[in-house]
């Protein structure tokens, strides 16, 4: 019976040191555009988001690119290219604005289909940088 207790407290202190993991953007939601500007052309409004990071215990600036890559996952969830941001605010521990005391960040905004964005996409062609170091065989002789 000792033995259970044991473990049993165990296991509930070891579950109170575990820290929230920060979201990742789904590799498909990396394309969508994220901005403050009311998007141009023909949009089509979709939804309104909101995306919150938190960790109580650990916090820090990892929070913010979080609560970025979960409005970018609902917004592909959602279908949209875009999101117009409408609201960025975090809560810090200690009151001040030092990045590692920051304990939660949220995100609202707004997600669109627009099709000058979805237009972009499709027409982009790799066009490889200019590199003055690099030779071609004809100057290398």
């Amino acid at each position: 019976m000792r033995k259970y207790l044991l473990l049993g407290i165990l296991a509930l202190v070891l579950s109170g040191c575990t820290t929230m993991q920060v979201a990742t953007v789904n590799p498909k939601a990396r394309s969508i555009v994220t901005s403050t500007k009311i998007p141009k052309g023909v949009c089509k409004k979709l939804a309104k988001l909101k995306a919150t990071q938190d960790d109580m215990i650990d916090g820090g600036p990892g929070l913010e690119q979080g609560a970025m890559d979960q409005i970018k996952n609902m917004a592909y969830d959602k279908k949209a290219n875009y999101v117009r941001i409408t609201d960025n605010y975090s809560i810090s521990k200690d009151g001040t604005f030092n990045p590692m005391s920051i304990k939660s960040v949220t995100i609202k905004g707004v997600a669109y289909y627009c099709e000058d964005v979805a237009a972009k996409k499709k027409t982009k062609k790799f066009v490889p940088p200019k590199n003055p170091n690099h030779l071609t065989v004809e100057q290398a002789v």
